[in-house]
């Protein structure tokens, strides 16, 4: 399941798929819950559950303690 309010894209289920945002704006955040199977590309990433897949933020990439990354 994923929540999406004005600036911010929060994964708390399984997403399967790349996802991307244009902007300087664009935000997501991987909760413990949450599992993301594919590249991720926005400016903000916060990752606190699992990501099966490749990172690239123009801004940031915060790695939270439970967070666990396969990929780049």
């Amino acid at each position: 399941m994923a929540e999406a309010s004005s600036d911010i894209l929060e994964v708390e289920g399984e997403v399967i798929g790349n996802i991307s945002a244009e902007g300087t704006q664009s935000r997501i955040r991987v909760l413990q819950s949450g599992t993301v199977s594919g590249d991720i590309e926005v400016a903000t990433i916060i990752v606190n559950g699992h990501v099966k897949g490749d990172l690239h933020a123009s801004e940031l990439i915060e790695l939270a303690a439970k967070a666990v990354v396969e990929g780049n």
